[in-house]
């Protein structure tokens, strides 16, 4: 289903917040995305040298590449990136390692759970005069207990780590590697850290209102850590999720702790969340176009 510009300017007034722990989340839409070339939105991070933008990246079959864009929707420029395949891209993040920004890309795709191996890419983050840029360092990964299916990728601050959550299992599995591990090998196994059951089921409401992909709407789909550590959101195909990190909490105990939750149906396959630089605020976008930006001010 695609969200015409008139609908889109109508989920201001349909998005509720609909309880948690204490602090509420206010949304608003800021712009759409009309860009062709952004038709299939799944991954997106705040940039560092052009502060305000944000740099997306598209579903896999769609070109090695990045784009930059402002948060009205505009299309500042495009980014060739080489050495590295994007076979099925499905998240992004932006993070600090040796006093430099980098971008991960994960290659972490895989709908039928039938690959060998996913892929993690780093790269500094371009500078926004450049058309090109080159893939650092790619790492492969397996899982410990088979192929799963993933499209949440945030890197913590804190515990120096990176985390992968599972899409399609109930409860869904939480995974890690250290960012040391990741840049000083070319190929290892990820670290299985527990179960989280903090996301609501769907429910029969949820198939009636759609259905054809209601039974997906409990699916994670994005995930990322504010920069200093103490916010976690996440994104399924009906709601944002932010959750409160007190100092001393794992990743895994803030994410099966209560959370602030915002309902997000008016939208369509929200695939891409991320915190801004301050950590202030959260933005959303979606695949299909046009495709509506859905700024949430945390509170």
């Amino acid at each position: 289903m695609l969200i015409s510009p008139v609908k889109s300017l109508l989920i201001l007034f349909s998005l509720n917040f609909i309880g948690g722990c204490a602090g509420s989340l206010e949304g608003r839409q800021t712009g759409i995305i009309q860009a062709e070339s952004l038709a299939e939105i799944s991954g997106l991070a705040a940039s560092s040298h052009s502060p305000g933008n944000w740099w997306v990246h598209n579903d896999g079959k769609h070109g090695s590449r990045v784009f930059l864009i402002s948060e009205n929707g505009s299309l500042h420029r495009r980014v060739e990136l080489t050495g590295g395949y994007n076979n099925d891209w499905e998240d992004m993040a932006a993070f600090q390692y040796q006093q430099q920004t980098w971008l991960l890309i994960g290659d972490i795709g895989d709908n039928f759970s039938k690959r060998e191996s996913i892929q993690l890419h780093f790269l500094p983050e371009p500078e926004t005069t450049h058309s090109s840029s080159a893939i650092k360092h790619s790492l492969h990964l397996t899982y410990p207990d088979g192929p799963r299916d993933s499209e949440s990728v945030a890197v913590d601050p804190v515990d120096k780590s990176i985390y992968l959550l599972s899409k399609r299992d109930h409860p869904a599995r939480l995974y890690r590697i250290s960012i040391a591990q990741a840049f000083a090998r070319q190929s290892a196994e990820l670290e299985f850290v527990g179960e989280v059951d903090s996301i609501p089921d769907h429910t029969q409401a949820d198939i009636i209102a759609d259905p054809d992909h209601g039974r997906w709407s409990d699916q994670a789909t994005a995930m990322d850590i504010s920069a200093d550590g103490s916010l976690i959101a996440l994104q399924t195909y009906k709601m944002t999720m932010l959750f409160k990190r007190a100092a001393g909490m794992s990743v895994l105990d803030a994410l099966n702790g209560k959370a602030i939750t915002y309902n997000t149906d008016p939208l369509t396959q929200e695939e891409a969340i991320a915190f801004s630089r301050d950590g202030k605020y959260l933005l959303i976008a979606t695949e299909n176009l046009p495709a509506p930006l859905l700024r949430l001010d945390i509170n």
